[in-house]
């Protein structure tokens, strides 16, 4: 009980000190750093970029084989042409010596709200231009 209750007085102890702490040092920053402050504090304007990566996320797992599964899930946005022109053909690199690749899945869904899914026969599987160029680098 000892224990909580100080733990208890530690925590509120800190947060006041942190609190008068940023009080003080917002009474003492400069105009440019309060302007500073405020630019960071409005979004940043995308729109004119070509795409946008809304959700970029990777799990990986490893098994006790030596096996190992990689997992990606991308959500992109594009905006323009010239991000459809960008994103027309995703490519992936992996060892083919010893990975193999699984797509499961490539989603495009239209501003009218219709979905389209690519077909297996949209996927190609290609040696890397580098391998195709100088194929004395490559093993």
């Amino acid at each position: 009980m000892i224990r909580f209750f100080t733990a208890a007085v530690c925590a509120l102890l800190g947060a006041a000190l942190a609190a008068a702490q940023q009080s003080n040092s917002t009474q003492n920053a400069s105009p440019a750093a309060a302007k500073t402050a405020a630019q960071k504090s409005q979004p940043a304007d995308y729109s004119q970029e070509p795409f946008v990566i809304e959700r970029y996320y990777t799990s990986a797992r490893f098994e006790n084989d030596g096996t190992s599964e990689r997992n990606l899930a991308v959500r992109i946005r594009v905006q323009s042409d010239a991000g459809v022109q960008q994103l027309g053909e995703l490519i992936f690199g992996y060892n083919s010596a010893n990975e193999q690749m699984d797509v499961h899945f490539v989603r495009v869904k239209k501003k009218d709200g219709s979905v389209v899914t690519a077909t297996a026969d949209a996927i190609k599987d290609m040696t890397a231009s580098v391998a195709r160029d100088a194929p004395e680098y490559t093993n």
